[in-house]
């Protein structure tokens, strides 16, 4: 059983190494695109390929990001995997912390489980540290150190996207979907990710700029997390409650769709400690429907697969001007 990352980067020099020596711990194979870097991110990249085969660089291009671009990675290196191996989208800003997908795998998965959903804890950039950043007493020399040591405050989001699938040889992910057809039976644990969105001042006024170009090209595009116009806008003030806990005080005109408004509390991440778990089954559909899925799954999946769009050969994503 292998593990194949497929990962889309742009503009990740702040923490690329990082993350490419994270995945190297556990990961049997790392695709990479680039969609048009101009930092030193895919340089970075080409220098861990040159050290560790697992490290497959595809292609730098400037192109759109969007959730299908996913698919023509996994379609490029399909013929790499073995029915069995499972399939991780990989982020730049996301680490198994808790448990390693090899690990959660192990541990934590029935046999007939094939698709994971994760579970985030979602570190915030703070007001503290943003003084720390505008008085210089945080620069950019203070990227050499671990961005697990430099951020320390998280929320627990309730959001749920998949991370994970087992592949088959018959599975289908054409170039219109954001994942394959019938992924996988959706199991009820859902892996721990520490998310890093928000790094340092200079990085989100990156990302910024990246999302307002982006959404020229995305007509009608309301996506809230990429509608800030103001990277201050994601910055949050920590403030502890009258029984010794953290909450976070969020900007009036807070928009991150990963924030769980009903629950406001932030937790810091002490170094050595480890994480709280979490147990959350909110991604889960009722038991009927998911006994019924069962049934498809270990039974006629394959040849469902068979009526399925497949990748289109002549897809082309595309193009936009690369930042300057």
């Amino acid at each position: 059983m292998k593990f194949h990352c497929i990962l889309s980067v742009k503009n990740e020099g702040d923490i690329i190494r990082e993350l490419l020596d994270h995945l190297l711990t556990w990961a049997d194979g790392v695709y990479i695109l680039d969609t048009g870097s101009t930092d030193e991110t895919w340089d970075i990249v080409q220098d861990f390929a040159t050290q560790d085969s697992r490290i497959v660089p595809f292609m730098r291009k400037s192109i759109l990001f969007n959730n299908p671009i996913r698919g023509w990675l996994f379609n490029a290196f399909r013929d790499r995997m073995s029915d069995g191996d499972w399939v991780v989208r990989t982020d730049a800003d996301e680490f198994y912390d808790v448990e390693s997908p090899r690990q959660f795998v192990a541990n934590r998965l029935a046999p007939h489980e094939t698709r994971v959903e994760l579970q985030w804890y979602y570190f915030r950039l703070t007001q503290d540290e943003v003084d720390d950043w505008e008085g210089g007493r945080e620069t950019m020399d203070d990227r050499k150190r671990s961005i697990r040591e430099r951020r320390r405050f998280f929320m627990i989001s309730e959001a749920s996207e998949w991370r994970m699938f087992r592949y088959r040889r018959s599975i289908r992910w054409p170039s219109y979907r954001s994942q394959p057809w019938n992924a996988g039976y959706v199991a009820q644990a859902r892996i721990p990710i520490s998310h890093y969105p928000h790094r340092d001042p200079e990085q989100m006024k990156s990302r910024i700029a990246l999302r307002q170009l982006m959404k020229q090209y995305i007509p009608g595009y309301s996506g809230q997390h990429w509608s800030q116009e103001d990277w201050r806008q994601e910055v949050v003030k920590v403030v502890r409650d009258g029984q010794g806990s953290f909450m976070a005080q969020l900007q009036p005109n807070e928009l991150s769709c990963s924030v769980n408004a009903a629950d406001l509390r932030i937790y810091e991440n002490i170094p050595g400690t480890p994480l709280p778990p979490l147990t959350s089954t909110n991604h889960l559909e009722p038991k009927k429907t998911r006994f019924l899925k069962r049934v498809l799954h270990s039974t006629c999946v394959g040849l469902i697969d068979q009526f399925c769009e497949g990748f289109n050969d002549d897809f082309q994503p595309q193009s936009i001007p690369e930042l300057g």
